[in-house]
């Protein structure tokens, strides 16, 4: 038999109610970051063949609007993102040139890295690296990384910053990528705990 008290129960639910809004925060309260992509560029043309040699591109995401004077230290932080971009283009670029002097190679070698947001808010702001590399030699090479920070001070987040315990996410993951394609695709049975226990502190680029 149910003796509760029906109005005792919606005090209850709208105290519980009122918590909940005390620690969540809003919509209202979360500033969606006005960004700006750009892409650089770099490659090398044959007159001769009248082909294209090498092909190197590479985006970058800066703040926008008045987005860089309200927070200047992560405006500053992807702005030197996109120095040190420039200089990994120009890296590649001179890698691919090297093997594009093979005559008999008709192949136009490639490198890209495209910066994909995928959070860019108040609190944090979070991207995608994604990049391809075809040096004539393979069938190309892809692969993803990420990076995070905290959007007020600009410093790059690791997962410490917001996982408490990297042993009982290191499962998580294992789960899922084991539910996914299977224990026995890996080379060890441990081997993802393991990669959180050696690079989880400060390796792991996520996003």
């Amino acid at each position: 038999e149910d003796t509760s008290d029906p109005e005792a129960a919606v005090q209850t639910a709208e105290s519980t109610a009122k918590e909940d809004t005390d620690i969540i925060p809003t919509e209202t309260d979360i500033h969606i970051l006005d960004v700006d992509k750009q892409t650089m560029f770099n490659y090398e043309w044959s007159e001769e063949t009248a082909a294209l040699l090498v092909e190197c591109e590479c985006s970058v995401v800066l703040l926008g609007g008045e987005d860089v004077e309200r927070y200047p230290q992560l405006a500053e932080a992807l702005s030197q993102n996109m120095a040190n971009q420039q200089i990994y283009i120009n890296e590649e670029f001179a890698v691919l040139r090297e093997y594009a002097t093979d005559p008999d190679s008709l192949d136009t070698l490639v490198s890209t890295k495209d910066m994909q947001v995928r959070r860019a808010d108040s609190t944090v702001f979070s991207v995608l690296y994604d990049f391809y590399f075809y040096n004539g030699m393979n069938d190309g090479t892809r692969g993803f990384g990420g990076a995070t920070y905290d959007t007020n001070t600009g410093k790059v987040l690791h997962l410490p910053d917001i996982v408490t315990d990297l042993g009982m996410f290191a499962q998580a993951v294992e789960d899922q990528l084991f539910g996914i394609f299977g224990a026995d695709v890996f080379h060890r049975d441990d081997i993802i705990k393991e990669y959180f226990e050696m690079y989880g502190a400060d390796g792991t680029h996520w996003t």
